[in-house]
């Protein structure tokens, strides 16, 4: 059974597991540890983006209204 640990922040969110020795492993995402909490739903409701793809839309205005930053 895996074991999975998701530390969702106001402003971060981190993913860790535990390896075969009962130790954390942080799983980057993106190549990244961390990611900004933020996600973007598009019109169609179907393609999520987020993170730090997300937060880049974001910034850029596009569908500001469909972002949303915790």
């Amino acid at each position: 059974m895996a074991k999975l640990g998701i530390d969702l922040g106001t402003s971060n969110t981190l993913v860790a597991k535990l390896d075969a020795d009962g130790n954390p492993d942080i799983i980057e995402i993106d190549g990244e540890d961390m990611m900004p909490s933020v996600i973007c739903i598009e019109e169609d409701g179907e393609h999520k983006t987020f993170g730090h793809q997300a937060l880049g839309l974001w910034e850029d205005g596009h569908l500001p209204e469909k972002t949303f930053i915790f």
